[in-house]
């Protein structure tokens, strides 16, 4: 016992030792805690559960603040009052007399302060001790110690309740959701476990602003600000440190900037603790520093003393802020799908490209955790599930992130810096790619003629993001996915293609199935009419082959000539039915063009 005793004093010294870096002192707390996992038995699992609803009495009753509040007056703890019950329903002081513990208090004033049971409080006091969260030292006589005083802080206790409040329904609805959906990854914001816990279709962030219990979206913004990085080792500004090589220098010399230079635009910044933390690191940068985020969440907030604008804005807009230094996106793309992220990065994409910067280029930073390969941290892991249960996202590894960059065309990754070695903190540098590269990357494929000669209008329903993202595996050789075209030169060509073709049928003939075909269209791309079930699909497939076949035999035969007769309708109904019936046999995967025609030739 003596040496198990020397190696815990051992191991205290060496974690408190000013030598030990950040990431030492990580590694020797995840090693003791496998080493309790190892050890551990089941009945000390089976008690897990309670420390953190007890974190919230203690929050609630104000305990950790009390106690913080003594240790700095110093005042004696109060030992002259108050009794309590024992097992044997006898009474017994809660605190000797005569003994005064500088910066402590005793249960009875704790229960006192906040007119509760001294049983009550006396019992948890005694739990939170055994977990270490406070001291205990002596006879029903508490003080702080650090775990105290960092749920003392505002943005621990909003973490406490928001946990216990809200995450914590998301992650017991969790199982349960997934035995539902077979145990798919979803991949819909609304359709998780969130929206089973709270009974809500709506997407977590759009309830967080408007149907959330009062104080919740307050007590978020306060959990955004704890700094996430457990190991900035020689890094005093965490994520900021990294990028000051990466910044334009002048003769060796950190450039300042100029006034009207806007250096550093915070996308969806929250309540600017980025912003703040920035100016304090970077003190003599004279650009302008802006903070943009949803209106609600920056209401009424005003950093201008610290030299911070605020905006409120919608990232899924165009950026009004054109060819800023620094675009810095911190957690906000992994609360979100692969599509969505290149839509908001396609918007920033845009800035870029307006860029006149004096020195240097315009660029985007990304500052997201980067999975490793193997050994993810626990911390990670937990992050992870909780992105599948409130958004049905994800966080990702390097290539998962390059693959997002990638697919915005005109957009490359320039730099990965990792700035937390435990918990995967890294900037992603994204930029501009050379316009040479990008010409270079359109021409690589090897372009066959039926490539070549794609039907345009096909480009209607391949210019969605989700689209783009399912062509990039399953269709690789369509226009977009070949980089033959981008998303928004489709959309500019369909701008000129639809007045185009509604006054040519408007005069060949045509013209009432050419509307017809353009809002089922809309109905099975922008509404998304064949994602909810195979027959919708179908059937609007089957309408659109109606109108196709109505409106090419009308201009083949000639307007005057074209008459719906009976035999004509039961022709169309014919290919209706056959549409509505065997369309889905085309996404099938061992399905190719020619069996698929042979099966058309047999119907016939």
């Amino acid at each position: 016992m003596e040496e198990l005793t020397s190696s815990i004093t051992s191991i205290r010294s060496l974690a408190n030792s000013p030598s030990t870096t950040a990431t030492e002192r990580v590694k020797i707390l995840d090693s003791l805690r496998k080493l309790m996992y190892e050890i551990e038995q089941a009945e000390d699992f089976h008690h897990r559960p309670k420390q953190l609803p007890m974190l919230q009495i203690g929050v609630k009753v104000g305990i950790f603040r009390m106690l913080c509040e003594r240790e700095n007056t110093r005042d004696e703890a109060d030992v002259n009052i108050g009794v309590s019950m024992n097992n044997d329903g006898q009474e017994v002081e809660c605190g000797k007399r005569g003994v005064g513990i500088k910066g402590a208090m005793t249960v009875v004033e704790v229960a006192e302060r906040k007119g509760a049971s001294v049983d009550v409080v006396g019992r948890l006091l005694r739990y939170l001790a055994a977990m270490n969260v406070v001291k205990e030292v002596g006879s029903n006589t508490f003080a702080a110690n650090e775990s105290t005083r960092s749920l003392a802080t505002d943005a621990w206790e909003a973490s406490v309740m928001y946990t216990i409040e809200n995450l914590l329904p998301i992650c017991l609805a969790l199982p349960s959701f997934l035995a539902k959906t077979a145990y798919q990854d979803p991949t819909e914001p609304t359709k998780t476990a969130f929206n089973q816990a709270f009974n809500t279709d709506k997407p977590y962030f759009e309830w967080l602003a408007t149907d959330a219990p009062p104080g919740t979206l307050e007590r978020f913004s306060l959990i955004m600000g704890i700094p996430r990085d457990l190991a900035g080792d020689g890094n005093e500004g965490g994520c900021f440190g990294v990028w000051e090589k990466g910044w334009v220098e002048v003769g060796g010399e950190f450039d300042e900037g100029e006034e009207d230079e806007v250096v550093f635009v915070d996308v969806g910044g929250g309540r600017g603790h980025q912003c703040l933390a920035f100016r304090e690191y970077f003190k003599s940068v004279k650009g302008r520093v802006i903070l943009q985020d949803l209106p609600d969440t920056v209401a009424g907030l005003d950093l201008s003393a610290q030299g911070v604008e605020v905006m409120g804005y919608d990232f899924f807009t165009p950026q009004p802020f054109i060819g800023a230094r620094n675009y810095y996106l911190r957690n906000v793309l992994h609360d979100h799908p692969d599509s969505t992220c290149a839509h908001i990065l396609q918007n920033l994409l845009s800035a870029l490209k307006g860029a006149k910067i004096r020195r240097g280029e315009s660029r985007i930073l990304i500052d997201e955790c980067v999975l490793p390969d193997t050994g993810v941290d626990w911390r990670t892991t937990s992050q992870d599930l909780g992105m599948m249960a409130i958004v049905g996202s994800k966080e990702r590894n390097r290539l998962q992130w390059e693959g997002i960059i990638k697919s915005v065309e005109g957009l490359e990754v320039k730099d990965v810096r990792l700035y937390d070695e435990v918990l995967g903190g890294c900037v992603i540098v994204a930029g501009l790619m050379d316009r040479n590269e990008i010409e270079a990357k359109r021409a690589a494929p090897e372009q066959g003629e039926e490539g070549k000669w794609t039907i345009e209008y096909k480009k209607a329903n391949q210019r969605l993001p989700d689209s783009i993202s399912e062509d990039k595996i399953n269709k690789p050789w369509r226009p977009i996915p070949m980089k033959r075209i981008s998303a928004q030169g489709a959309q500019k060509l369909l701008l000129w293609v639809i007045p185009i073709v509604l006054i040519a049928t408007y005069f060949l003939g045509g013209f009432e199935e050419t509307i017809a075909m353009m809002v089922l269209t809309w109905m099975y791309n922008d509404l998304s009419g064949a994602d909810h079930h195979y027959l919708t699909r179908n059937l609007i497939n089957a309408l659109c082959f109606i109108c196709y076949s109505s409106g090419s035999t009308k201009v083949a035969a000639g307007y005057e000539l074209w008459k719906l007769n009976d035999r004509m309708r039961q022709w169309l109904v014919i290919v209706a039915c056959i549409v509505f019936s065997a369309l889905q046999m085309q996404d099938m995967a061992d399905m190719r063009v020619i069996n698929f025609a042979a099966g058309e030739l047999f119907l016939w």
